[in-house]
Order: C-alpha cells, then structure tokens, then sequence
C-alpha cells in the first residue's frame, strides 16, 4: 500500500498507522480455487520427422488464457515446431481469465507437459523449448533454472523479471552453463535490468543467453511476435 506515490507524504501518521493495520489484521482473502487444466497441441502439417516434431511449450501472460494467445504462438507451427498451450489452473480475480500466481502448479504443470509430451512417438524429447509471454515468460525462465529441470532452452517474450528477482533465480540455478536462453525485451520494460542481469550471469558460466532489446517498446507484445519467435527458436537451436 505505502508504496503508491499518493500516500507516501501520510506515511507515519499515528492515526492512520493504526487504521491500516486494524483493517489489514481484520481482511481475510477468500479461498483460492482451482480449475481444469486447458491445453492444446498442435502439430506442424505433413508427416513427422524420424526424430519427430521438436516442441514449444507456451505460456501466456497474467490476466489471460491460452486463446487468447494462441495466434502470438502458431508461428512455431509453420516453422516445423509442435506447439503445446498450456493455461494456468489458476483463476484470475478477474472472471475468465487465468493467472500464473502458484509457484508449484505453475511449475507442476510445466513439468507434466514435458513428460507427456516425451511419451509422444512423433515427438523429438530432445528438442522441448519452454517459453512464455509476461508472467508465463517468468515461469518458463524459473523452470530452467531449476536444479532438477526437464529442459534448459527456453524463450521468454518480455518476461517479468526485475533486477532482485533474476538475481535470486542466477544465484539458486545449479547448472547455467547448460541454459540456452531468447530473451524479448522493451526498452521502456521496468524488467530489463533483470533480463541483463540474468543474460550476464548465464554466459559468464559459460551458457548462452541472447537479450533483444526493442527501442521504444515497454511490458507489450512485440508487433512481430510471430516473426521473433521463430528467429529465437532458431538461435537457441543453433
């Protein structure tokens, strides 16, 4: 609360120190549901290769659902990917849309696509790529750090990623020299300090991490999402 701009000059007030904290003791946020999971896979046209189709799993942003997104990721597909959509089981206060807000089924259901879609005989499990837009491009930068990951190529599409926060995810992974990361960001994005931070540590332990920088372009969809994406599949393949 205190940290919006307006409120900052009552900070210290006696009278309303004391009505914030009677009111934040006395608020009990309602229980959290969970939903079904939606997913959607689609495969490129035409016959798989030997090795089978190499895979995206997209995420979308905050606030959203994988349909709403579905068009920003099908460029993957005419470039010879599989795409797997997956949308958050979490709801957004918002009614409809979904939200990237719990750690573990974020994480839990980044890991059981990966397995399934390992399972698949016209897919390569070689070649799985996690990526996401926003807070999904957050969660997909998150899995790869992780010490037990099922991958460690990833793309993120103007990823949530302050500065503190990138730092603490560097300073936990267990193995950045594997990492192969894309990653999208405006210039104007308050995250770009983080994704530089990110990009630095990555490569001085000897991975790749390639930063895009777009002038002019705050926390947005890039106007060529399609485009980029292919191009970052591309480089993190190479």
């Amino acid at each position: 609360m205190w940290g919006a701009t307006g409120l900052k000059l009552l900070r210290g007030d006696p009278a309303l120190e004391e009505l914030v904290a009677r009111f934040a003791g006395a608020y009990v946020p309602p229980p959290r549901t969970t939903t079904d999971e939606l997913r959607e896979t689609h495969r490129p046209k035409g016959r798989a290769p030997s090795h089978g189709w190499p895979v995206v799993v997209a995420l979308h942003g905050n606030n959203s659902t994988l349909a709403l997104e579905r068009g920003h990721w099908m460029a993957a597909n005419g470039a010879g990917w599989a795409v797997e959509l997956l949308q958050s089981v979490v709801p957004s206060w918002v009614p409809g849309f979904a939200v990237w807000d719990d750690d573990a089924l974020a994480e839990r259901q980044i890991r059981d696509a990966v397995t399934r879609l390992r399972a698949e005989r016209d897919i390569d499990g070689s070649r799985v790529v996690v990526a996401g837009y926003s807070a999904g491009g957050y969660r997909a930068v998150q899995h790869v750090l992780k010490p037990d990951a099922l991958t460690r190529t990833v793309v993120a599409m103007a990823a949530w990623l302050p500065a503190e926060v990138a730092e603490t995810m560097a300073a936990d992974a267990a193995d950045l020299a594997s990492v192969r990361a894309y990653l999208l960001v405006g210039e104007l994005d308050a995250s770009r300090a983080g994704h530089a931070l990110l990009a630095s540590r990555v490569s001085a332990a000897g991975g790749t991490c390639v930063v895009e920088e777009r002038p002019g372009m705050g926390h947005t969809f890039p106007g060529d999402f399609g485009h980029a994406l292919v191009r970052a599949l591309a480089e993190v393949e190479a």
